[in-house]
């Protein structure tokens, strides 16, 4: 069994559904590494193990600090796909279950993989108690800064995007593939679509309806945070014409291994197979 189909993290026990080392090589600073037009990305740390460059990073995207990590292979030149991975509800972006996706498809893949921490979550956590003070969330603008900022480096490029989020990482992830042209297949779940975004002309629910990549659409039987009939509406709302929706038994933390052994050769097949240079 690859690192890819590790089991799944059970920290992800809530949604947020309203908006929803032997052998390392430490390096640290400010060093810029990409210019972004809201800003110069700026590593605050890199390591290097079993082959795999781990980028700690900050991109500053209207006035907002925006944290993530880059995986590349070590010694990796020229063009690659790219996988953006979105966590979950109570994650963040080096959650256990999406660094072991990431090392494997960097390792065994030679992809270049980056995920953000959401609002509140990861290095972006506490929010300020008093509403007013929390800064406006766009996290479809942050993510297509990120990805844009990622793929001017020599060894990412400006190669094919997948995206995988489940749970919130579908919230955030419906907008942003909506909006960005340069994504080209996904894998959702663990969501639904609410009566009130069935029929509205423009927000969350117009979003979905706008989708037309390949996707893979994950959700659990015994899910007591979303209803199964809410998944169905959700999948049947996508506009993609290549999309499969796969209902598996367990609760929302327990996507099975036979499942998440389908998500890499559905990249593979989408985004295409890379070189290490």
């Amino acid at each position: 069994m690859t690192i890819f189909n590790a089991l799944f993290d059970n920290s992800c026990t809530r949604l947020v559904a309203s908006g929803l080392m032997a052998g390392l090589i430490a390096l640290s600073g400010s060093q810029a590494l990409a210019q972004d037009s809201t800003g110069e990305m700026q590593v605050v740390s890199e390591t290097i193990e079993a082959g795999i460059k781990e980028t700690r990073f900050d991109l500053v995207v209207d006035g907002i600090t925006v944290p993530g990590i880059l995986w590349t292979p070590e010694s990796a030149e020229g063009t690659r796909p790219l996988v953006m991975f979105g966590h979950g509800g109570s994650q963040h972006k080096r959650v256990s279950n999406i660094l072991r996706m990431a090392r494997d498809l960097v390792s065994n893949e030679h992809y270049a993989v980056v995920a953000i921490d959401g609002y509140g979550h990861g290095d972006r956590a506490p929010l300020p108690e008093d509403e007013s003070a929390r800064p406006g969330e766009n996290m479809t603008a942050e993510s297509m800064a990120v990805i844009s900022a990622v793929q001017k480096l020599p060894d990412v490029g400006e190669g094919p995007v997948g995206y995988w989020g489940v749970s919130m990482g579908t919230r955030f992830g419906v907008p942003l593939i909506a909006e960005d042209a340069r994504i080209k297949a996904a894998v959702l779940g663990l969501f639904g679509l609410f009566p009130e975004g069935r029929t509205v002309p423009v927000g969350w629910g117009a979003d979905a309806r706008s989708i037309s990549v390949p996707l893979i659409f994950v959700f659990q039987r015994s899910d007591t945070l979303m209803t199964l009939q809410n998944g169905i509406d959700l999948f049947d709302a996508f506009g993609s014409t290549e999309k499969a929706m796969h209902i598996n038994p367990g609760g929302h933390t327990a996507i099975p291994v036979s499942e998440r052994e389908k998500w890499k050769p559905f990249f593979v097949s989408h985004l295409g197979k890379a070189k290490l240079r």
